[in-house]
């Protein structure tokens, strides 16, 4: 399977090995961020042309990712941790939204 982003002929691909995840977003300018607990709904290869290690989440409540999400990509933590990632983020004095 190769590395979407670079062509090369090998690229990684994981199994999410939990069902309960905490994901954050940081703005690039390190000023916004949100972070919720997701559930992780089915994980698999579903694109070709995306990252190897892909999952379908589902958040505690209805997310408008585009609108609500500070940044393009998020970090995938295992366990439900977002109240502590939240004060990490808060005491960086970056301004946190929840999901």
């Amino acid at each position: 399977m190769p590395h979407f982003e670079s062509g090369l002929p090998r690229g990684l691909a994981g199994e999410l090995a939990h069902q309960l995840y905490t994901a954050v977003s940081i703005s690039p300018r390190f000023d916004k961020a949100a972070a919720g607990r997701a559930r992780l709904e089915r994980g698999g290869n579903f694109l070709q042309h995306a990252c190897r290690t892909q999952g379908a989440f589902r958040f505690e409540r209805a997310v408008k990712q585009e609108a609500e999400a500070p940044a393009n990509h998020h970090v995938f933590m295992p366990g439900g941790v977002a109240d502590e990632a939240a004060d990490v983020l808060r005491l960086l004095a970056i301004s946190v939204t929840r999901y």
